[in-house]
């Protein structure tokens, strides 16, 4: 059975990466994956959102998740957006993992787990503080659509099999 897993931190030895954390959704807890276990996973079709195997099959940001940006935890107290945005106030920031009754469910790069109002949704996204799992349009709130979606480099691995028999 698969656990969908949610990007929040990548993991840093100085300027080495070392990994990533995931919010596992279903379990309700942190997971440690490496780059290439991350790579397994995805091209497996388990569901890991807010990263993606690109062209170059090295991972990337999920722009379908509305991933912006991700911090990197490189020191104690040291958070970074992983890209350089002179839109990020803080150092810390909160990925939308979904929508419940009263509001929308986020969590923080500090793993404080939370649920907000949609206005104070708004206001986070507008400061720039959400990195992935929402968006603004216009004044609208608006939620990835995380069912049915397949890893595309799977059909690069079957096209690579079949040049191979011929």
């Amino acid at each position: 059975m698969c656990m969908t897993k949610v990007a929040v931190l990548r993991t840093m030895l100085g300027n080495r990466e070392i990994g990533f954390e995931l919010w596992n959704k279903d379990k309700g807890e942190v997971v440690e994956m490496t780059a290439k276990e991350i790579k397994a996973a995805l091209l497996k079709g388990d569901p890991i959102h807010g990263l993606v195997v690109g062209d170059d099959e090295e991972l990337a940001l999920d722009k379908n998740f509305f991933m912006r940006n991700l911090m990197e935890h490189r020191h104690v107290n040291n958070y970074t957006p992983m890209l350089e945005d002179e839109n990020c106030v803080a150092n810390v920031a909160y990925i939308v993992t979904g929508k419940a009754d009263s509001g929308y469910e986020i969590i923080s790069t500090k793993w404080e787990r939370k649920v907000v109002t949609e206005d104070m949704l708004k206001m986070f996204l507008s400061m720039g503080l959400v990195f992935g799992g929402a968006k603004l349009e216009g004044d609208k709130v608006v939620l990835p659509v995380l069912e049915g979606r397949t890893a595309k480099p799977e059909k690069k691995a079957e096209s690579k099999k079949t040049e191979q028999k011929q």
